[in-house]
């Protein structure tokens, strides 16, 4: 004789299978809550970051700029040396002697490498570092080299969207008294240093040669940062980014302030 099994002990099993499946299905789902909302977080304090960051750096250029070439004569000396799209070098008479002497001409420009190690932690492919350079002797016009000069903010991708493949905001533009960019006027030429930072004011716009009755024509220069979050944001799949743009008037005349997106 054999003994029939008992009745529901293979339902048994079944009902304990889901419920050991629905148990973990819910876990992960919770798990992935946590992550998501911690993913969140960070991405928060990257996008904080990053606004601190370029407003820190445009704060820095404008508080110089504004002092740019003030006490020394345009007609001898003009304030703005070079103004490219992405580079910026002008005179500042610190111990005001009304003459630009070693160490009184400073570039802002934008690295063109992104393998400082400050950027190369970050997963995004765009990210910049923004350098200071000051003129020292055997260079006193702060020529910019890649990976030479202080670093005065990082994360700088200059992208107005996740399609454009290369920089598409420049951080320099030179208006006029019409408001019209300077470096964009037809004949204008690339930087000399390299044909990474674009277009350049020409060097009469500048006021070069300096003379009687020649003038700069650069009234304002806008300064525009643009930086992104190191990873993409869960939900939209893009970068978040922030931008802090100011104008200001070099020669000490005023600041007309900062906007910040």
């Amino acid at each position: 004789m054999t003994e029939k099994p008992r009745e529901g002990a293979g339902s048994t099993l079944v009902v304990a299978t889901i419920a050991v499946l629905l148990s973990g299905l819910f876990v992960g789902s919770l798990y992935e809550i946590y992550v998501r909302g911690e993913r969140s977080v960070e991405l928060g304090v990257e996008l904080a970051e990053a606004s601190q960051n370029t407003r820190t750096g445009v704060d820095l250029i404008v508080q110089e700029l504004r002092s740019a070439g003030y006490g020394v004569d345009p007609a001898i000396q003009p304030s703005i040396l070079v103004g490219s799209q992405y580079r910026l070098t002008f005179t500042l008479d610190r111990n005001g002697n009304h003459r630009i002497d070693s160490g009184e001409v400073i570039t802002y420009f934008l690295d063109p490498s992104t393998s400082d190690p400050i950027t190369t932690t970050s997963p995004n492919p765009f990210d910049f570092v923004l350098r200071r350079e000051v003129g020292a002797e055997g260079d006193p016009l702060a020529t910019p080299v890649s990976g030479h000069g202080e670093i005065v903010a990082f994360g700088l991708t200059q992208r107005s969207r996740d399609s454009a493949v290369s920089r598409d905001v420049p951080l320099f533009s030179y208006r006029d008294s019409a408001g019209a960019a300077l470096e964009l006027k037809p004949g204008t030429e690339g930087d000399p240093v390299g044909v990474f930072f674009g277009r350049t004011v020409s060097s009469g716009d500048l006021g070069f040669p300096p003379g009687v009755g020649v003038t700069q024509r650069v009234k304002t220069v806008v300064v525009s940062m643009v930086a992104e979050t190191k990873q993409r944001n869960l939900e939209s799949g893009h970068y978040d980014r922030a931008t802090v743009a100011a104008s200001v008037a070099p020669r000490s005349a005023p600041w007309t302030g900062m906007e910040v997106q």
